[in-house]
């Protein structure tokens, strides 16, 4: 790696384990892979962590301010949802924050694999293309207000005057990306909100709920110099090639 830049990768995975009538169980895992270069100038260096959860008299999963958030490590935790059902929803609050003294681009990716499911059939977005991700997920970015059209030479990218959204669909290997790019750079201490909550529609019968059988989630964060760079599209484009090859 050539650009002096630190990448910091957390996966979270929702694993669907046992199909029931009402629910399935579901868990999620938090693991880092972290590569950096250090100047004698600065650092850029991000952190990638979410809070912990506890269920309420609805069964719905909130956030626990009083536990220690959950943040990226080799020593990963696993945190077993139990038994999910149509209607519920469970907070979860992938954050990025820039920890390193030089200002930063930020971007976030979060795949969606659907596994044994097929996860178009469910949460399909109206032309058939890819999926509907504020299907499933609610909050952060997604909650802003965004019109859909071409950005930066890219069609149908969901963006505003805070960030952009590119889905990148693969239906025939059940693999859906999206990236999310912010239009400012990211100061010392600075953070963003990717979303908040995980929902499950409340119209999902038993065969759609099956649909979500081994479905992954995964939520990597980059982040880069500012120097050279004109955009965060161009600077992830430049320092990590192998993950914005579109």
């Amino acid at each position: 790696m050539t650009l002096k830049s630190k990448l910091i990768i957390s996966n979270v995975l929702l694993a669907v384990i046992t199909l029931l009538l009402v629910g399935v169980t579901i868990a999620y895992f938090s693991d880092t892979a972290q590569i950096s270069n250090t100047l004698t100038s600065g650092s850029v260096k991000i952190m990638l962590y979410e809070s912990a959860v506890k269920k309420d008299e609805f069964g719905n999963l909130v956030a626990d301010n009083e536990a220690t958030k959950i943040f990226g490590g080799q020593d990963a935790t696993i945190h077993d949802y139990g038994r999910i059902h149509p209607g519920q929803t469970i907070y979860k609050d992938p954050t990025i924050q820039n920890t390193g003294t030089n200002n930063a681009w930020i971007a976030g990716r979060i795949t969606f694999t659907d596994g044994d499911g097929d996860l178009q059939k469910v949460i399909k977005l109206n032309d058939g293309n890819g999926i509907d991700i504020k299907m499933v997920l609610d909050g952060g970015v997604l909650a802003e207000t965004a019109q859909v059209g071409i950005w930066n030479g890219l069609e149908n990218v969901l963006y505003n005057d805070h960030f952009a959204m590119v889905q990148i669909p693969n239906a025939t290997e059940g693999e859906y990306v999206f990236y999310i790019f912010y239009h400012e750079t990211f100061a010392q201490g600075d953070t963003a909100k990717l979303f908040d909550t995980l929902k499950i529609p409340s119209e999902w019968n038993n065969e759609e709920m099956q649909e979500l059988e081994n479905l992954n989630i995964k939520i990597q964060a980059f982040a880069t110099q500012t120097e050279g760079m004109e955009n965060c599209l161009h600077a992830m484009r430049t320092a990590f090639p192998d993950y914005f090859n579109f």
